[in-house]
């Protein structure tokens, strides 16, 4: 894996103006020459101090006998090879790729598992429509919705049997959650009728909404005929 050479490596050698892997006694020899030169008591020269600085991190670098082997050992690879990158940004290169590998991986899997989740979805959609197209024509919708107006009706108007009116209130107040069950019976075929028209046909209705319309129209409308029906009465 080669890239461009992004990490520079400073030539000691070179800035002391010797042959590169030289002897210490020739480094110093050179160091002392420079360090004259560039002294920032001698020098007053806008580079002085940065040519001094320098000067002294290759004395630092090569005065030592291992410092200056494992220096001469990295400077040899990176002479031999100046446009291969060095092991760290190899490193980081390679890192990033398996990084970028590994995402596209995971993201591959994720749409895997949510385009088996929509097939799924629409297998279960599927099978549970023409489930409920064989019930339909087996228990139509209309005699569900007339069983359910019938069963509402029949816990309205179930008080009205008392021959005492006085706890005929009473008796309403306590068939009132029954006749909501009713209701909410009706309200069941309603929504599933809806929830299969717009897997089937694409209609987009507001399941809510429309559901909320239909509870408010039967549960008024039988407690409408109910006080219609005293005040006839």
């Amino acid at each position: 894996m080669y890239i461009s050479f992004v990490e520079a490596m400073t030539n000691y050698y070179s800035l002391l103006g010797i042959p590169n892997f030289s002897a210490w006694s020739v480094v110093r020899k050179a160091y002392i020459a420079q360090i004259k030169k560039y002294h920032p008591d001698v020098n007053k020269s806008a580079d002085a101090a940065r040519m001094s600085s320098a000067l002294n991190a290759a004395k630092e670098m090569l005065e030592i006998p291992g410092q200056k082997a494992a220096y001469d050992r990295k400077l040899k690879r990176r002479l031999e090879n100046p446009t291969r990158a060095p092991r760290s940004a190899m490193r980081k290169q390679t890192q990033r790729a398996y990084e970028q590998k590994r995402a596209a991986k995971m993201a591959a899997e994720a749409r895997r598992r949510e385009n088996a989740k929509k097939q799924r979805e629409v297998f279960l959609n599927a099978k549970k429509l023409k489930e409920y197209e064989e019930s339909l024509r087996l228990f139509p919708l209309w005699l569900r919705y007339a069983l359910c107006s019938l069963l509402g009706v029949f816990f309205l108007f179930l008080p009205l049997t008392s021959a005492d009116k006085s706890i005929w209130l009473i008796l309403l107040l306590f068939v009132l959650p029954f006749y909501y069950m009713a209701i909410l019976l009706a309200v069941n075929q309603y929504f599933k009728k809806l929830y299969f028209e717009n897997y089937k046909k694409g209609v987009n209705v507001d399941l809510n909404r429309a559901t909320k319309r239909f509870i408010n129209f039967f549960f008024y409308s039988g407690i409408a005929l109910v006080v219609l029906i005293i005040i006839l009465s």
